[in-house]
């Protein structure tokens, strides 16, 4: 398991952890846990990410935490 990291949104600061063990340009697929919900993100076929359970309500939030993990990684 990662060490946690923190994004900022709605100002408020969120920890998550990414939990796939290899990230680099060829990664499809990002699991990672918020607030001790675990998510899973996707590369489509246009290279946009998506996240795949998220509901209406909390899309804005974990679509902030798969945009600092893709700046992190630089994917």
């Amino acid at each position: 398991m990662s060490l946690p990291l923190r994004t900022t949104f709605g100002n408020r600061d969120y920890t998550y952890r990414i939990l796939t063990r290899v990230i680099n340009k060829e990664t499809t697929s990002i699991k990672f846990s918020l607030e001790e919900e675990e998510f899973t993100m996707e590369k489509g076929g246009n290279g946009n990410w998506q996240i795949r359970e998220a509901s209406l309500g909390d899309y804005q939030l974990l679509e902030a935490v798969a945009k600092s993990i893709c700046k992190r990684y630089a994917i």
